[in-house]
């Protein structure tokens, strides 16, 4: 079914880094490719990316990490990730913990931008209490792609001005899995766990996905769109997304796709 519409519906183990790491100004910054795994990433700081900044030809693979009060300190807008600048291809395996990272602009914990690529995959991939002007954990942005999957997805009580938990803008973003929860996120404006701007945004529910309690200018809201396509997929007979939160659209030039 497809329908373009206005809607509105109801402790520190081993630590692996190999060549193309320098480590400046307080963070590491990935030029080539490089592989860590089995860390705490706690209070780091640094204008774009509080941990890792990884440049257009850096290609980072991280392992079960978890990465904790960290933050952005530029006061530019286009200043962001939290833990993670990326403009390269990064890749996140055997589950994660963002908690608590922050940034002045985009993304609190994660910035994806300008073409690159990152993918999130495992069990117990958990995104809570960060916060951003746009993308309380999560700005995907500019030509890039972002894909998470696995079982036990968690984004909760994230925050930012638009999109509490991710913000989707002229990007790809996939969501793909078994128990994904939504949970108490909240954005000022619009949003209240997702912002989709000019972009695409695919839920893929291989079990249950559940919007709950997300707020976007104090009022239900799981997801807002501005001009950009939502994929709604429930893949088996016993599959399904729950929105207890509304769906919402800017203006009628949004597309709503369930099951295609």
């Amino acid at each position: 079914m497809k329908k373009n519409f206005m809607f509105v519906l109801a402790v520190v183990c081993s630590i692996w880094l190999l060549s193309g790491v320098v480590l400046a100004q307080g963070h590491y910054v990935i030029d080539g490719s490089s592989t860590t795994g089995n860390q705490n990433y706690e209070g780091y700081s640094d204008v774009d990316g509080g941990v890792f900044y990884v440049t257009n030809t850096g290609d980072l693979t991280i392992e079960s990490s978890t990465f904790v009060n960290n933050k952005s300190t530029g006061n530019s807008l286009g200043d962001g990730g939290g833990a993670i600048y990326n403009e390269g291809k990064t890749s996140i395996t055997r589950g994660v913990l963002f908690s608590s990272n922050r940034a002045k602009g985009y993304g609190g914990a994660i910035y994806n931008n300008n073409g690159s690529t990152m993918t999130i995959s495992g069990t117990n991939i958990t995104f809570s209490s960060n916060s951003a002007r746009y993308g309380g954990a999560i700005y995907n942005n500019n030509g890039s792609t972002m894909t998470i999957s696995g079982t036990d997805i968690t984004f909760s009580s994230n925050s930012a001005y638009n999109g509490g938990a991710i913000s989707n803008s002229k990007s790809t973003m996939t969501i793909d899995g078994q128990n994904i929860a939504f949970t108490n996120n909240i954005a000022v404006s619009s949003g209240g766990a997702i912002y989709n701007s000019s972009a695409t945004l695919n839920l893929i529910s291989k079990g249950t996905m559940t919007f709950t309690g997300n707020t976007a200018n104090g009022v239900s809201n799981a997801i807002h769109d501005n001009k950009g396509i939502i994929n709604l997929f429930a893949e088996g007979d016993n599959s399904q997304i729950i929105f207890n939160d509304r769906i919402t659209s800017e203006n009628s030039n949004s597309t709503l796709n369930i099951n295609e």
